[in-house]
């Protein structure tokens, strides 16, 4: 197994043209996409030669939803605690304001992600040797 590793590597290494990563930009959104490449304007690829990662797909995954009231989470970029809100039809009361419900979960809820590639998106690809092939691996987002 180690060998066939090794191999597959030493292979990637001596190709003549290996895996390219560029950054291009999204000229016409799905499901007849295209992209520009932002190093070349007038090379656009169109959706024949691109490979997208699902999560930039409209696609569904099943979840499960757990809630405990007021527990920290981490954020990364701060804390927030886990609340419920709303219009409080859904949950009720007690006498002194308190919630009944602690937590709870929902569990084996189908979900489904709606944010496709739009236009004017910039996105990081990798290209496939020979550039035959291209891989939009994400959005590229600055602050």
């Amino acid at each position: 197994m180690l060998q066939s590793i090794l191999r597959a590597a030493q292979a990637g290494q001596s190709a003549t043209n290996p895996v390219q990563i560029l950054e291009a930009e999204v000229v016409s959104a799905p499901p007849n996409l295209q992209i520009r490449l932002k190093q070349d304007a007038k090379m656009i690829i169109p959706k024949e030669l691109l490979v997208i990662a699902e999560h930039l797909t409209r696609h569904q995954r099943v979840i499960t939803i757990t809630h405990q009231e007021n527990v920290v989470r981490h954020l990364g970029d701060g804390n927030a605690s886990d609340m419920v809100s709303g219009d409080g039809l859904i949950f009720t009361v007690n006498d002194d304001g308190s919630s009944p419900l602690s937590g709870f979960a929902y569990s084996n809820v189908l979900m489904q992600y709606e944010d496709v590639l739009k236009v004017g998106d910039s996105v990081v690809i990798a290209s496939f040797q020979g550039g035959q092939k291209f891989l939009i691996l994400d959005r590229l987002v600055t602050y």
